[in-house]
């Protein structure tokens, strides 16, 4: 591990006294310092571990199937369980488990299984036995749909398929190609009221509509407005219910999410990783990398250094309390297809920062904006203009091609106009 070595791992068994079912853990809410509830993408079962057991391949403290409630057939019956959220209200803990919503890795079959976006309700405090269970509450099985449908509809404003999110849920396309259709985040949005999607596919042009021939480039997050309102029934009748905010794209080096977290502090962490398979060894854009993010959209995702070993897969992350700095501790999941899985901690790691690079006006030529980027040479850099410093919208992008790179804003006319360029 180059950046930052793996602290401790521990093993846990996918089922309570079952030494032969592979254990795909994807998902994880901690409840306190000494439990957490972790789910599989291969089974419905919700089980409580400890988070720091003293044996290994230790059994859950406490299991319930999910399946009854979720109305799975009994062709390809996973749900894809791949993220989960916690909200508390009124005293009362919440968890939110969000199915994969994908087609299959191969051959891009329908999987309508895995349409399950469904709440928990937490019992217990942590000092009975068990230490906490889990109550069903609802369900949704519309969400693919309706994401589709957003964007087809153009309710985001930027234009109809503009993200291509029909395309990307046709028969055919496979959950873990580029232009997928595979949800693998769930957190809550700076303002605890919306929940963000996060996508491992499809990636998505981050300066223009996402067509045919565009550079899929960056990670796509949807905030969800009505996350409680869509599991109020059993199912909550659908498609159509789901309602949707600004779409967010970040630049995670050519990475989607592979979970999306957020600590007490508002500041995110995400695991990001390649659609696909994680390459042998793990070569940048093939590998799992770390960025820690404000939130802001006006802010980067910033990358750090650390690096996993080839056989750790983190797709579940819990947070520590405190600032999540270069030696801030975090416990990861990992999606080891083994009967013994494995959660570790690791180091965030030290932030990548840019090289530094500046953008400056020139003299105007025949009425049209000039500026320069003083950059290092093969970089892209993103430029953005605004007028009042809060609300900055996308100008081009510029690949520094030397000490200083010019270029122009013809779109600029006599009002006050603001740059800034992003690494």
């Amino acid at each position: 591990m180059a950046g930052a070595q793996v602290i401790q791992t521990w093993t846990q068994k996918s089922l309570a006294g079952d030494t032969s079912t592979a254990g795909e853990s994807s998902a994880v809410v901690a409840m306190d310092g000494n439990y957490m509830f972790v789910a599989d993408n291969e089974h419905e079962t919700l089980r409580l571990f400890q988070r720091f057991p003293v044996s290994s391949c230790v059994d859950p403290l406490y299991s319930t199937n999910m399946r009854p409630w979720l109305n799975l057939t009994s062709t390809n019956p996973e749900d894809d369980i791949e993220s989960a959220v916690m909200t508390s209200s009124g005293g009362t803990n919440r968890i939110y488990w969000l199915g994969s919503h994908s087609n299959s890795k191969s051959g891009g079959n329908l999987r309508p299984n895995r349409d399950r976006l469904f709440a928990t309700q937490v019992n217990g405090n942590g000092s009975g036995s068990p230490a906490y269970s889990l109550a069903y509450v609802g369900r949704y099985d519309h969400l693919r749909t309706d994401l589709a449908s957003w964007d087809r509809n153009n309710l985001h404003g930027l234009g109809s398929n503009y993200f291509g999110l029909v395309a990307s849920t046709n028969s055919g396309v496979p959950s873990e190609a580029n232009n997928g259709f595979n949800i693998e985040g769930l957190a809550m949005a700076p303002d605890g009221t919306n929940a963000w999607i996060a996508f491992r596919a499809p990636l998505v042009n981050g300066f223009g509509p996402t067509t045919n021939l565009a550079p899929r480039t960056h990670a796509l997050i949807v905030p969800l407005k009505n996350l409680a309102a869509l599991v109020a029934g059993s199912p909550t009748p659908g498609p159509g219910a789901a309602q949707f905010g600004a779409p967010i794209r970040l630049n995670l080096g050519g990475r989607g999410i592979r979970s999306l977290d957020v600590n007490a502090a508002g500041q995110y962490l995400i695991t990001a990783g390649p659609t696909g398979d994680v390459s042998a060894p793990p070569v940048a854009p093939l590998n799992f990398r770390l960025f820690t993010w404000t939130g802001s959209t006006n802010d980067a995702p910033l990358e750090r250094t650390t690096d996993f070993p080839t056989d750790y897969s983190p797709e579940g992350a819990v947070l520590p309390s405190g600032a999540l700095d270069a030696n801030a501790v975090v416990q990861f999941v990992s999606d080891d297809a083994v009967a013994c899985w494995k959660s570790f901690t690791a180091n965030v790691g030290t932030a990548i920062l840019p090289p530094p690079f500046s953008l400056s006006l020139a003299a105007p030529s025949n009425g049209v904006a000039q500026l320069n980027l003083a950059a290092q040479t093969g970089l892209t850099y993103t430029v953005e203009y605004s007028a009042t410093l809060t609300n900055w919208s996308w100008l081009r992008t510029v690949n520094s091609t030397g000490a200083v790179t010019p270029f122009t804003d013809s779109t600029a006319t006599n009002e006050l106009r603001l740059y800034r360029a992003r690494y």
